[in-house]
């Protein structure tokens, strides 16, 4: 193949002196020579900067350019690092690598020469096998498997935008992207951890074609405890978080239709995730909201119980049953939950808390007078609504008056937002009694 394309490699390592020799080796083995090489140690406390000083010799044959960052200081910030290394790159092309992933011999000239066929597509990407920690090059384990990225070439980028708000199925090692889309579209978002999906989904999002090789060109270390893997509570609860940021990004550009769908697979793949790690706190929180949206418990997913078994155990709360059987009382009564506002003069309110109650509130003011400016919940950054959602730490809009919701906490609210706001802040109570 001819070789015309100069292509960067970011390699980004931390603590992978296990790992990095079989990195850097794969990285020499390449059929491909036009490259330049920019590594970055964040500091690691083990031999990693000092196994790759012994290969720079060999690598300084290989590629045309090899720069070497080390951190004074660890940074724990994958996409700030990562920035660092491709705000550098010169490369037509640009791959970003983490020190414990290996390349198959031809996988850069492989996923170049797709790009170089197929010159209106800005990003190419394959398959690779998962492998496990104790995987070593040239040496197969039974915790080896393929990981099969979305299975068709997308030459509709909408098509491939919608497919992505139900789920990240690109594996990130095997994906080699133009780099001038850095440039025009920016660079990686350094305020989540799961950078890449949020990156997928800006491109696509801006019409950007995505090219797609049935082949396996990688091979990707999933570590159990690592901080970005389902199978720990901080990698649910990380996960959770920083999909959550990013579909809010891009939910509103959804159809109707296909918001309920990406709830449902957002919702549902982090469900079965506390479920398989016994992550109580996680699960019943997940339930709850799957529970307010309506969105139908996914018995056979979760196994054991029926789905009547986890309503029951939902519907302990009593208080806010309560609260709900008034609210029926006060329907059937002819009473308006807009005419409290109306009498008190509140247009505009503010809702603490997203609950089955604040849910119903909600729906009661749909096509009423009264405007629902915002909503003041500490999950701001995992729910999904088609209300504004903030965290009680950001800042206020002015409005008439704050409706606290859940029930039994409404004296702690208070106190804690009471010199944010110079509004009334009243309980959900005395709108309803």
């Amino acid at each position: 193949m001819k070789e015309h394309s100069l292509v960067s490699i970011a390699l980004l390592t931390y603590n992978h002196e296990n790992y990095i020799g079989d990195c850097l080796s794969s990285l020499l083995d390449q059929d491909y020579s036009n490259m330049e090489l920019i590594l970055l140690d964040d500091a690691s406390g083990d031999q990693t900067s000092k196994i790759i000083e012994s290969y720079l010799e060999e690598l300084q044959k290989k590629f045309i350019s090899v720069i070497f960052i080390k951190n004074d200081q660890n940074k724990g910030n994958i996409p700030f690092n990562m920035n660092q290394m491709l705000k550098r790159a010169k490369g037509t092309y640009c791959k970003m690598l983490s020190g414990d992933d290996i390349l198959q011999y031809d996988c850069i000239s492989r996923l170049t020469a797709c790009l170089e066929e197929h010159p209106e597509c800005g990003i190419a990407y394959a398959n690779g096998y998962l492998i496990s920690t104790n995987y070593r090059k040239g040496a197969f384990t039974e915790h080896t498997k393929t990981f099969y990225s979305y299975k068709r070439s997308e030459t509709d980028p909408q098509n491939m935008f919608r497919r992505l708000m139900f789920g990240n199925a690109i594996l990130a090692p095997a994906v080699m992207i133009k780099r001038d889309l850095l440039k025009r579209y920016g660079y990686l978002d350094e305020s989540i951890a799961y950078e890449d999906y949020e990156f997928w989904l800006r491109l696509s999002f801006h019409q950007v074609r995505f090219y797609y090789l049935n082949e396996n060109l990688v091979y990707y270390r999933k570590s159990d405890s690592s901080a970005s893997s389902l199978k720990s509570k901080a990698g649910i609860r990380n996960g959770m978080i920083s999909d959550g940021k990013t579909l809010k990004k891009y939910y509103h550009y959804l159809s109707k239709e296909d918001r309920i769908k990406c709830k449902e697979a957002y919702y549902k793949r982090y469900l079965k995730a506390c479920w398989e790690q016994q992550y109580r706190r996680g699960f019943w929180g997940i339930l709850y909201r799957l529970k307010r949206e309506k969105i139908p418990i996914p018995v056979k997913l979760l196994k054991k119980k029926s789905e009547n078994e986890y309503e029951q155990i939902l519907e302990k709360n009593a208080i806010v049953i309560g609260m709900l059987e008034r609210w029926i009382s006060n329907i059937q009564e002819g009473k308006r939950i807009a005419d409290y506002f109306q009498r008190n003069h509140y247009q505009t309110i503010a809702i603490y808390g997203l609950g089955c109650v604040a849910n119903r509130l909600c729906e009661e003011l749909k096509n009423t007078e009264i405007q629902i400016q915002y909503i003041i919940d500490q999950n701001a950054h995992l729910l999904l609504s088609d209300q504004k959602v903030i965290h009680p730490d950001d800042n206020f809009e002015d409005v008439d008056v704050v409706v606290v919701t859940p029930a039994g906490i409404y004296e702690t609210v208070k106190e804690q937002i009471e010199d944010k706001i110079t509004c009334p802040i009243i309980s959900v109570e005395e709108v309803l009694f």
